[in-house]
């Protein structure tokens, strides 16, 4: 039996992490993405953005859409 908060899907919850680069090696941003059922793919937890001499430039924070 399921928990009401997992769903009965819960097993198909993937959680990645995604990291760019500038073409000169700084990182560009992070990014956190939550994949479920019928490949939907959201966007979840805190993302930054960075100028190209790393300096934190923007973050925002997106709540988690499923619970495993």
């Amino acid at each position: 039996m399921f928990d009401s908060d997992e769903g009965c899907h819960s097993s198909l919850i993937q959680n990645s992490k995604v990291t760019e680069y500038f073409s000169h090696g700084e990182i560009q941003a992070i990014k956190y993405f939550q994949s479920g059922y019928e490949t939907e793919e959201y966007k979840v937890g805190e993302w930054k953005l960075y100028d190209k001499n790393g300096k934190l430039i923007n973050s925002e924070t997106f709540n988690v859409k499923w619970k495993k």
